[in-house]
């Protein structure tokens, strides 16, 4: 959490630290809190703006941080954007064919992905592909790899440069048994004051992930150092870990080699009988 005196000019979310005689300034969407000397001066504060904005110097740190937190992490959800993108871009060479365009028991995957996405956000996700593919992007708008031969890294950083003020939500085309229980969980788990909020299972899940807009200098620097395992470079990083249950465990399966297909297929064959 970094602070800054001053800097009036800059378009952050700012603390007002107000002087003994100073009328406070009025709510607006990038004040989080305004800091006054007294106790009694605070509470006389929100009794007239009807809003619990102010807070005392002497007000002890941890009560401090408990209160502004909460602030600070609304804040960035109301302006960072949340956008979703389904990466399709890989080599599929064990698959020896797109994953993208595959059935994996809900007809093909490509529309299937973007109509769960459309159902749970009320909007369809961007398509993230390399140039020379030929896929049918069921209506998705295409954002083609500007950052090539680093696999997910470089669709993730084309789709950063695209719209950097967003976070994005980041889904592998070959999550052949994602639902919208196991969407919904990640959704929920989102923290926006850390760089990204990852699924887990036995391990983290960056390709069913959120990236918020901080993890963009992270990712160009692992670019250009040809770095381009996403599991090394968040293991330096403290992300926001999403433990599913077990019974959403599958939800996470990457359908990577041939036999992998009749595997999800005998998944979702299952998930009709149970219900």
């Amino acid at each position: 959490l970094l602070l800054l005196e001053g800097w009036a000019s800059l378009d952050h979310p700012r603390i007002h630290c107000l002087q003994q005689d100073e009328a406070p300034p009025q709510p607006k969407p990038g004040l989080l809190a305004i800091q006054c000397p007294s106790e009694a001066q605070a509470q006389a504060i929100n009794n007239s703006l009807a809003e619990d904005l102010a807070f005392s110097w002497d007000q002890p740190p941890s009560e401090t941080f408990a209160w502004l937190l909460p602030r600070l992490q609304g804040y960035l959800l109301r302006t960072r954007p949340l956008k979703v993108a389904i990466l399709a871009g890989g080599w599929s060479r064990r698959m020896g064919q797109d994953k993208a365009g595959l059935d994996f028991g809900r007809g093909p995957h490509l529309k299937y992905l973007k109509d769960l996405v459309t159902r749970c956000f009320g909007f369809p996700p961007v398509l993230s592909f390399r140039v020379e593919q030929e896929l049918n992007s069921f209506g998705m708008e295409p954002v083609p790899d500007r950052f090539l031969d680093a696999g997910p890294l470089g669709g993730i950083l084309s789709l950063q440069m695209k719209d950097p003020k967003a976070a994005w939500l980041i889904l592998s085309a070959d999550l052949a048994c994602l639902g919208p229980e196991g969407l919904k969980t990640l959704i929920q788990g989102r923290d926006p004051l850390k760089p990204a909020t990852l699924c887990k299972r036995e391990g983290i899940e960056p390709l069913a992930g959120i990236y918020e807009p901080a993890t963009a200098r992270y990712l160009r620097a692992a670019f250009f150092q040809l770095k381009f395992s996403l599991v090394k470079s968040f293991n330096k990083l403290p992300y926001q870990e999403v433990q599913l249950s077990l019974e959403l465990w599958p939800q996470l399966f990457n359908a990577n080699e041939p036999g992998d297909v009749e595997k999800a297929r005998a998944y979702w064959r299952g998930k009709f009988t149970n219900h």
